[in-house]
């Protein structure tokens, strides 16, 4: 669940930056600083720091949003947008502990 939720926030980010796309009907970064993109280096730097610096079972991958996304916007409302949006997809994540034999786990 929870790799799955945070591919989940890296594809929906990702859209932002797509020509033609955007999240939500529409919603999409100012463009300042462009151009850029979101993928799967994002998505292994977002794991490896994870890892390094939280220990599961209660794990909390928006703690590093800001660090390993949204620091890269040039203006505070992109920040936000990028924020706003991981919350969204990350909301449904459970931080409840796993069953037993899988505590700290990455899934």
């Amino acid at each position: 669940e929870l790799l799955a939720r945070m591919v989940a926030t890296g594809s929906a980010l990702a859209e932002l930056t797509a020509p033609g796309g955007g999240h939500g009907g529409g919603v999409r970064l100012s463009g300042l600083g462009a151009p850029w993109d979101f993928n799967l280096r994002d998505l292994s730097r977002w794991l490896g720091l994870l890892a390094s610096t939280q220990r599961g079972p209660h794990w909390r991958p928006e703690a590093l949003v800001s660090v390993v996304f949204a620091a890269r916007m040039r203006s505070a409302a992109d920040r936000d947008l990028v924020c706003e949006i991981a919350a969204q997809c990350l909301a449904r994540l459970s931080h409840s502990p796993r069953p037993s034999g899988s505590e700290g786990a990455l899934e």
